[in-house]
């Protein structure tokens, strides 16, 4: 069995990563319309592989923004995003998708190195690092150059399950991670004035790492995104931004349901979802074995689980303690014996909605946190797994 398997989830590796190749599946396209909706934010802190993610109990608002995607003869190649009273420059290539600028009422930002958004294809544990610099003009009176760093990973693998409760396969997490800084220059007064300076002065890999790590003023953003194969765009977008190293002053996601993506004129996802959708009805899945297990799992933990540890779990895990302050959940314990644990967070449904793991070594106390922001208060489950052992307890937020 475990064979087979392993020759389904590579034969559907396979037929995913062809999908995910083919030229601009996931790029920003001229001539595009899309509609996505703000919802409660999404915590992220739950990534990896076989993901389960759990969109079900969101709330979706009647409000609706839109994105409009088009290009201009003057910028050859470049496809322009408005949205939220701001225009983004993309240039899709090949493999890879980039920011050259933006620009709004206030501010114009352009980029001699574009910051890197995307990488294809999308294979879990890939990871791109860089750095991006060009010159901001804030009200045509405050000139700088920007510059900053990023880092794309992709960071998690799974399936959604969607607020229609439909379930999403093949889905991709991709994390953006950026740093950025602006210096600033009181004696220049114009756009060409700036341009002429910057590129007198131009600033290295050595000069933008220094500054990150010197300038007071460090913005570090996060944004998550979460693409499926078949959709050119992501269905959930989270942004966090804030200090360097310390908290996020803001926090926003977006939901774009994929009836919406698949409704825009896109031949090359149209192939793609019509390729996917012949593979899973001829067949099982590997996608489709994550979300199956997982009911499986659930179904065996309360049939044969309550409360209270089981008596054939009480030589492995010992002397549990477990504490909720806030969204976090803390759990103290102690094995007899070297184990892995894992921690599953889940609905009185049995539905997982955050789960963490770590190796432990007999003879000392351990200690697990697990941040559960965005749950809604209420009951749920927490069940610890102690190789292949499991025991739940009722926990409230």
């Amino acid at each position: 069995m475990k064979c087979q398997i392993t020759i389904i989830a590579c034969l559907l590796f396979n037929l995913t990563a062809h999908a995910q190749n083919i030229s601009g599946s996931y790029q920003a396209k001229a001539d595009g319309e899309i509609q996505k909706q703000q919802i409660e934010y999404v915590a992220v802190d739950s990534t990896g592989q076989e993901m389960l993610w759990d969109l079900s109990e969101i709330e979706l608002p009647e409000h609706k923004e839109t994105v409009n995607y088009s290009a201009e003869d003057s910028r050859k190649g470049i496809v322009i995003g408005r949205e939220r009273n701001t225009r983004y420059y993309y240039r899709p290539a090949t493999d890879s998708l980039l920011l050259t600028g933006y620009e709004n009422n206030l501010q114009r930002v352009e980029y001699d190195q574009p910051e890197l958004l995307l990488h294809m294809p999308l294979v879990y544990g890939s990871c791109y690092d860089g750095f991006f610099h060009g010159t901001s003009a804030y009200c045509e009176k405050v000139f700088s150059r920007i510059f900053g760093s990023y880092r794309v990973e992709v960071d998690g693998t799974g399936v959604m399950l969607l607020p229609t409760g439909d379930t999403l396969r093949h889905v991709s997490r991709v994390q953006l991670t950026e740093l950025s800084a602006y210096r600033y220059y009181p004696e220049i007064g114009t756009v060409r004035m700036l341009k002429t300076y910057a590129d007198s002065v131009a600033f290295t890999a050595d000069s933008i790492r220094m500054g990150l790590a010197v300038d007071s003023l460090v913005t570090e953003r996060h944004i998550y995104r979460w693409y499926a194969a078949g959709y050119r765009y992501p269905i959930v977008e989270v942004t966090t931004t804030g200090p360097k190293g310390e908290e996020p002053l803001v926090a926003e996601a977006f939901y774009c349901a994929p009836e919406v993506l698949a409704a825009i004129d896109d031949e090359e996802n149209e192939e793609i979802r019509r390729m996917l959708a012949a593979n899973s009805s001829s067949g099982y899945t590997a996608d489709r074995e994550i979300a199956d297990r997982e009911v499986a799992t659930r179904k065996d933990n309360h049939n044969g689980m309550g409360e209270d540890t089981a008596p054939d779990n009480e030589s492995v895990l010992e002397h549990v303690n477990i504490s909720v302050v806030g969204s976090t959940v803390t759990v103290g314990y102690e094995v007899a014996q070297d184990a892995t644990v894992k921690a599953m967070v889940c609905n009185v449904s049995g539905m997982t909605l955050r789960q963490k793991s770590q190796s432990v070594v007999a003879g000392f106390r351990n200690e697990m946190a697990i941040n559960c922001t965005g749950l809604r208060r209420g009951e749920y489950v927490l069940y610890l797994n102690v190789n292949g052992k499991v025991t739940s307890y009722t926990i409230n937020f």
